[in-house]
């Protein structure tokens, strides 16, 4: 293929490497760069014009006042088989014999998620009936 660089054979553990945009692929291309090619992760910057790593799964909050993720996603269901494979080798920050993953599969045992609503604004419920969608 022709114009095509295999990054392979001309990166190494020293190379600095700029992903533009700080939402799930660059992260997630961060996370492959550190395990397939050894760069550290000290050499690996992410330029992000907003002041929040994360793109759309940018959770914030608190228990007083609920947590809001603009992505959010319930992480209880096989689709994410991708998801889990790279949260599979991200160490637990807590520990180190676990991975992110675990972590995940642990708290979702414990705590039992059901969505009940598709839409919320201001804290309320909002009616979708207009979407054609007929569930809370």
């Amino acid at each position: 293929m022709h114009g095509i660089t295999d990054t392979r054979k001309s990166l190494n553990a020293e190379s600095k490497v700029y992903l533009v945009g700080g939402g799930i692929a660059s992260l997630a291309c961060a996370v492959y760069l550190i395990r397939d090619s050894h760069i550290q992760g000290k050499n690996i910057y992410l330029l992000e014009e907003s002041d929040r790593i994360g793109g759309c799964l940018d959770a914030q909050g608190s228990a007083e006042n609920g947590y809001t993720m603009r992505g959010g996603r319930m992480f209880s269901e096989e689709a994410y088989r991708c998801t889990f494979d790279l949260l599979s080798f991200i160490p637990s920050l807590s520990d180190a014999k676990k991975s992110v993953k675990d972590e995940i599969f642990e708290y979702n045992k414990k705590i039992k998620s059901k969505s009940t609503c598709r839409l919320v604004e201001n804290g309320k419920k909002v009616a979708i009936t207009s979407l054609g969608l007929n569930k809370p």
